[in-house]
């Protein structure tokens, strides 16, 4: 019986678990529906990219990376903004969406990764904390 569910290409991705002492299992594809499904090297699930070794790297460096670039675009404006609306900002785009998105996925990982995430909590508090001159 056939459920006329279709897959869709551009959002399937295949990712092969192992661990970093044991080779990665030869896998060429899955066959679904008769679309053939190749493994990747990542796979992003809600808003988060794991790897094939679940170390969460690259789901780190894709966050630094965006909070950094958003840091980067408020501060360039921050001399026209109060320092409740830079507040507002910096919570909106780094803190809410950024780094509290699945943020317990964290817990564990090694202290090299941890310290990349404080350096953007610390980055925003910089930029929050910037006293424009005609304020004072």
């Amino acid at each position: 019986m056939c459920n006329k569910l279709k897959l869709n290409r551009e959002k399937t991705e295949l990712l092969i678990l192992s661990s970093r002492h044991r080779p990665t299992p030869l896998i060429d594809y899955v066959d679904v529906s008769g679309e053939q499904i190749e493994p990747s090297p990542s796979a992003r699930n809600i808003g988060v990219i794991f790897d094939e070794h679940m170390s969460l790297e690259k789901h780190v460096t894709s966050t630094c990376k965006a909070c950094f670039s958003h840091l980067r675009n408020i501060s360039m404006i921050r001399d026209c903004l109060s320092i409740a609306d830079t507040e507002k900002l910096v919570h909106a785009f780094i803190t809410s969406i950024k780094l509290d998105n699945a943020n317990s996925l964290l817990y564990g990982l090694p202290k090299v990764l941890i310290d990349r995430v404080q350096n953007v909590q610390n980055a925003a508090a910089r930029v929050e904390n910037t006293i424009v001159l005609s304020l004072s």
